[in-house]
């Protein structure tokens, strides 16, 4: 065992601990010619692991990116019931399932070290659109046997962070006091030494991977069963018992490659500012999405409302043109300023009175294929906001529901074939400092059992033409598609 480049020292971390707190001990290592991508598949055991990935940005969206493996908890909720798994024995847990999620992250705030950021250690999941029954929406029956969980999260033991902006590489654990602190100390830099050889180790570069071409995808929602669903959204929109609501369109299709590949693929294919792989057993998350649908750190709440979806153009007039179109479109501009109000309104729910701003309202937003309208808003928490109060202000998705949110998410229930599951829910962390940051799961595919399943939606309100919001579901699917196919070595 080594202790060098070991931050804190023994008897530094001896004084930090003190009164049994938990803190960070992390090492420095040469990132050389390490990616987050080389570096998950050296640390993957194969069985619960992440890759949360900056594609795209700099300082300001996406500048880390983390990599877990081997969790120390796996907390798991269907329905109204939850459990802990801890070295692979299962205890259920007797609270409501965001209120003992909330407790585990109470009981495991650590200490604020400089030079850290938030996500070197806390809780990496998920959250299913099922979700939803805890805020009350909808009625608590249980899910079907054979859907994935409401929320999975995995509770790090280690984690390798990429800050992109300073090039390096540090991993990182933590450890509580208690009564013998230099063995507690002792014991993380055991656990840093291990990460550390496996990130030295040579990674075998894979060979191509090579599966038949998938047919094509399967979709119960049919082209006239959606055109008529879009009909009844109209009426109750032109009742003004909603303003919008989102109709999404689940498409399965065999996935024979490896779940990791599909993510892969994904990112060639839709690079987006964050991309998430989450290995959960069997189940597994492949997805990248344009931007948070709330951040919490320290003193500042942020909400990113997106609104439409343009491909970029092939020159630089042709993007010009591309933008000021989106700019000028009424429907996406009308629905971008829904969102901005719904934003403030759910910020303005945990915000300190008076904090809630609107720094940018308008933006054209570019990732490297795609255009987006953007805004920000951002507002200071009052002091006894947790970042669980954040998430039950922001959650679902604006986008992904309709609003208002609770009619919006009834109606849509009422409309489609099937549950949602994961999709229109949410996916990130909940860090051990009372911080979060999450993302939609609308460009996340589900990848398990040989299959993925992936959706896509389109907003109607009472002027939606049936065509037109069948054409924006189609082009939205697209994406995964295309992904799927490059997986198998069809799409190269």
């Amino acid at each position: 065992m080594t202790a060098a480049g070991v931050a804190p020292g023994r008897d530094e971390f001896r004084a930090l601990a003190a009164g049994g707190r938990l803190v960070p001990v992390h090492r420095d290592l040469p990132a050389g010619q390490e990616t987050p991508v080389s570096a998950f598949l050296k640390t993957d055991d194969g069985a619960h692991s992440f890759l949360l990935e900056s594609l795209e940005g700099g300082e300001t969206w996406g500048r880390f990116s983390f990599v877990g493996s081997r969790p120390a908890l796996l907390f798991v909720a269907r329905g109204e019931r939850c459990e802990l798994i801890e070295d692979g024995v299962e205890r259920a847990l007797p609270g409501a399932p965001l209120e003992e999620l909330d407790a585990l992250l109470a009981a495991r705030q650590a200490v604020a070290l400089p030079g850290l950021p938030r996500v070197c250690g806390g809780a990496v999941g998920y959250l299913g659109h099922g979700a939803t029954r805890w805020l009350g929406w909808r009625p608590a029956e249980d899910p079907a046997a054979d859907a994935p969980p409401d929320a999975m999260f995995l509770f790090t033991d280690v984690t390798t962070v990429f800050d992109h902006v300073a090039h390096t590489m540090r991993v990182v654990t933590h450890a509580r006091g208690g009564a013998d602190p230099d063995a507690a100390w002792r014991a993380a830099v055991a656990r840093l030494d291990a990460e550390a050889a496996r990130l030295a180790a040579p990674l075998a570069w894979p060979g191509p991977v090579e599966a038949a071409t998938p047919p094509e995808p399967h979709c119960a929602f049919t082209p006239a069963r959606f055109r008529a669903a879009v009909e009844r959204a109209r009426a109750r929109a032109r009742d003004e018992d909603v303003v919008q609501v989102t109709l999404a369109r689940r498409l399965d299709a065999p996935a024979a490659m490896p779940a990791f590949e599909l993510y892969r693929a994904l990112r060639v294919t839709a690079p987006s500012p964050f991309g998430h792989f989450l290995r959960l057993g069997e189940l597994c998350l492949c997805g990248a999405a344009p931007g948070p649908l709330v951040r919490r750190s320290d003193d500042t709440i942020e909400a990113h409302p997106l609104a439409g979806e343009r491909s970029r153009g092939r020159t630089a007039e042709e993007d010009r043109r591309l933008a000021e179109e989106l700019l000028a479109g009424e429907r996406v501009r009308a629905a971008h300023a829904l969102g901005v109000d719904l934003a403030r309104s759910d910020l303005g729910r945990v915000a300190v009175a008076g904090t809630v701003a609107v720094p940018d309202w308008l933006e054209v937003e570019r990732g490297a294929r795609t255009m987006r309208l953007a805004g920000t808003v951002r507002a200071r928490p009052r002091p006894d906001v947790g970042a669980l109060d954040v998430l039950r202000a922001c959650f679902p998705a604006g986008e992904d529901t309709g609003l208002p949110r609770e009619r919006a998410v009834a109606l849509a229930a009422a409309l489609e074939p099937a549950p949602r599951g994961i999709h229109g829910g949410a996916v990130g962390y909940l860090d051990l400092r009372g911080g979060l940051e999450l993302c939609g799961t609308a460009g996340t595919v589900v990848h398990t059992g040989g299959h993925a399943h992936w959706s896509a939606g389109a907003v109607v309100t009472a002027d939606t033409d049936p065509e037109v919001a069948l054409r924006d579901a189609e082009d939205r699917s697209r994406v995964a598609w295309l992904a799927l196919q490059r997986a198998t070595g069809a799409g190269r």
